[in-house]
């Protein structure tokens, strides 16, 4: 079956000791409603999203439409979209990690930014003065 099917988690554990940049999880998934069977040895491909209203807020805070155009990013993977743009809102449901904001992402967004403060804010917080500004 090569259909997705979304689902909810029923159980999540961090496998993984400290911090790094792989973390590995023990997950369980409901998958009750579905026609899908596991067999051992079965691949399982997980497409992650963030939660929209946070998706929404980022969009907000950057003042930036859901319809912006972005260049792909490189790690872009499903839906894959034709072309080298897409939309912002998609980049961010779809391709960053809002829960555990990353270098990469504030590169990211640091790039796209037209507002000469923002790409400053963005500057400096990758030059490590993340505390200070993470609100503003």
């Amino acid at each position: 079956m090569h259909t997705p099917f979304p689902f909810q988690v029923r159980y999540n554990l961090t496998a993984s000791d400290a911090p790094a940049d792989k973390e590995t999880f023990h997950a369980e998934f409901d998958i009750t409603d579905s026609e899908i069977t596991y067999t051992a040895g079965d691949a399982l491909g997980i497409y992650p999203r963030n939660n929209p209203p946070e998706v929404l807020a980022v969009l907000n805070a950057l003042r930036a439409g859901k319809e912006t155009q972005v260049p792909v990013p490189q790690q872009c993977y499903f839906p894959r979209p034709e072309g080298e743009f897409m939309d912002l809102e998609q980049v961010l449901l779809y391709y960053y990690d809002l829960k555990t904001v990353k270098p990469d992402l504030i590169k990211y967004l640091t790039n796209q930014a037209v507002d000469s403060q923002q790409k400053e804010k963005g500057e400096h917080i990758l030059e490590g003065g993340v505390r200070e500004n993470i609100s503003d």
